[in-house]
């Protein structure tokens, strides 16, 4: 007896040098195992056709779902014998459909016959009767797309978002849950009217995080934003700050002011606001999100990363390699240990008061951020992060450094209307 299915049919007699329980019991767990959907050694259809796949009495054939981004079948490989292809490389030379839809939605296209990209992007309306997840029109455009070569194309006939007099562009970098080392500015004056110089200025900590500077920097950073918007306004002239995905940048927002804040769970900084004032201003319509206005209005073939947006919108960046990681890199040279926290190049700076210059690289242009410095109270104390929450125990601000870099506007925002 080999199987659960001998154990089933078995008699009476228990075996000479059987022992535990009682032979009898294992004979019936064996039977209602053979019988009951309830019970994983019961053959299924599923495990039949994994059968005979391995027996190789069943062809196979590749279909992209989500897990193929990190495959190692996904690119193929060398091997000693040659080029090992890939499943990807298979389904470009077939057109496959699950080339340009979800794992779960290539079922119900190929019940209708819709077999390769080709057939999607010919297809009519109806959708198919199962059809699941994003709009079969999206999915049918993104078809359109990928016959023709394109990469992003408009779902609407004329792409808009909100614009204002005052434009502020914000973007951050953090380093993994240990904090926001750098927050990004970009300023434009969309009126042609005087208020303060247009362009790039960072908010940057140079310290090893975590640490309290970041709540300076932090400080600094909302000070010039407010700034602006109040000054704005009292000119009455229109503001809106724009980011790209706000999920990073609104985790940030609270924990940093649940961290530095008045009530600062680490530490308390004069200048940084308090969890309800950045509440309200990431709820506010002068909180825009590009991203979303993007994914509401655009198809890509390739998602909606800024790195994939940007080139078509007509921007590029000075360096190849830009993104979090050559801004972490960045950072890193300019860290010594046991170097003083001051900024490089400055002397007689305090650790707990100073003016720190921009980083250069990917992320800064070498420009200085405010000069007016906050400075640290309080006793500092190390983050306890609890798994499953962000430092503020809100919204999980991410992990690791972003793959993109400030400035971003005029990949984001600049082409798509006014």
């Amino acid at each position: 007896m080999r199987t659960v299915a001998d154990l089933a049919e078995a008699g009476p007699d228990r075996p000479a040098d059987w022992n535990g329980e009682p032979y009898s019991d294992a004979v019936l767990r064996a039977r209602w195992c053979t019988t009951s959907s309830r019970c994983s050694t019961r053959p299924t259809r599923t495990h039949a056709t994994r059968l005979a796949v391995v027996r190789g009495e069943l062809d196979t054939a590749p279909s992209r779902i989500g897990e193929c981004r990190t495959c190692p079948w996904w690119e193929g490989w060398e091997d000693r014998d040659g080029p090992v292809e890939g499943c990807r490389g298979r389904l470009v030379l077939s057109d496959d459909v699950s080339l340009v839809v979800g794992g779960g939605q290539v079922g119900p296209l190929r019940a209708r016959g819709m077999r390769t990209v080709a057939d999607l992007a010919e297809a009519g309306p109806d959708r198919p009767a199962d059809w699941n997840g994003e709009p079969y029109s999206d999915a049918v455009l993104r078809a359109r797309a990928h016959r023709d070569g394109e990469v992003v194309v408009p779902k609407v006939a004329r792409p808009t978002i909100p614009r204002a007099d005052v434009e502020v562009d914000v973007d951050l970098e953090s380093h993994l849950d240990d904090g926001a080392y750098l927050w990004g500015t970009l300023l434009t004056l969309r009126d042609g009217r005087p208020l303060e110089d247009e362009g790039y200025r960072p908010f940057v900590t140079w310290s090893r995080l975590p640490d309290a500077d970041e709540g300076r920097a932090f400080a600094e950073f909302w000070r010039w934003l407010t700034g602006i918007r109040d000054r704005a306004a009292g000119q009455g002239r229109s503001f809106r700050a724009y980011c790209y995905s706000r999920a990073a940048e609104n985790g940030w927002l609270l924990s940093s002011a649940g961290r530095f804040g008045p009530e600062g769970t680490l530490a308390v900084v004069k200048g940084v606001p308090g969890v309800a004032e950045v509440r309200r201003f990431i709820s506010s319509p002068l909180w825009v999100d590009v991203h979303e206005a993007v994914a509401t209005q655009f198809v890509s073939t390739s998602g909606l990363g800024l790195k994939v947006v940007a080139p078509v919108a007509g921007f590029t960046w000075r360096d190849p390699e830009a993104g979090g990681e050559a801004s972490l890199g960045g950072t890193g040279t300019r860290r010594r240990p046991g170097a003083s926290n001051a900024t490089p190049g400055a002397s007689g700076s305090s650790p707990t008061t100073r003016t720190t210059s921009a980083p250069r690289g990917p992320c800064g242009s070498g420009s200085r951020g405010s000069a007016e410095s906050a400075p640290v109270t309080g006793e500092y104390r190390r983050p306890l992060i609890r798994p499953g929450a962000g430092p503020s125990g809100g919204e999980r601000p991410r992990r690791g450094p972003k793959r993109r870099c400030a400035p971003h506007s005029p990949c984001g925002r600049k082409d798509l209307g006014a």
